[in-house]
C-alpha cells in the first residue's frame, strides 16, 4: 500500500474472554454397537478424518456400509473412544450428518459427522 494514513481501526466489542481449545489430533474412533441379540453386535473402528471443537468427522469406507443403514442422524452413540497419540476420548455423539465424499483419497466412501459438547468439555483451554 502506499503512504497516508489508509490504516483501519478495529475495536473488539465482543463480551467476554476468548478462550482457545487444545483439541487432540484424533487418529480413529472405536465404537459398538449394541443389538437385541448380543451375538449380532458389531465393533466399527473409523478414521477420523476432521474435527472441530464441537465433534468430529469419522471416514466410513466399503467394509463398514452397513453401518450407513444400523444409524439415522439424531441417533446417539454411546461410550465412544476416540484415540490420539497422546490422549484417549471416550464420549458419547450424535449422528448430525451421513454424507458422501465426492473427491480426494476416500471419494465414493461416507463421512459420518459427530456432534459432542463431551469432546470440548474433554480438552484442555489454552490461554493466550
Amino acid at each position: 500500500m502506499g503512504t497516508g494514513d489508509n490504516s483501519i481501526e478495529i475495536r473488539e466489542k465482543r463480551k467476554g474472554n476468548r478462550v482457545k481449545y487444545e483439541i487432540p489430533d484424533f487418529v480413529y474412533a472405536e465404537f459398538s454397537l449394541r443389538r437385541k441379540d448380543p451375538k449380532k453386535d458389531k465393533s466399527y473402528v473409523l478414521k477420523v478424518m476432521d474435527w472441530s471443537r464441537h465433534g468430529l468427522g469419522m471416514v466410513v469406507t466399503p467394509k463398514d456400509f452397513d453401518l450407513l443403514y444400523q444409524v439415522k442422524v439424531g441417533d446417539t452413540l454411546q461410550n465412544m473412544a476416540f484415540f490420539a497419540e497422546w490422549a484417549m476420548v471416550k464420549v458419547d455423539g450424535t449422528i448430525r450428518h451421513k454424507s458422501v465424499i465426492n473427491e480426494g483419497k476416500y471419494k465414493g466412501c461416507f463421512m459420518v459427522g459427530i456432534e459432542s459438547p463431551e469432546i470440548l468439555e474433554s480438552c484442555k483451554p489454552v490461554r493466550h
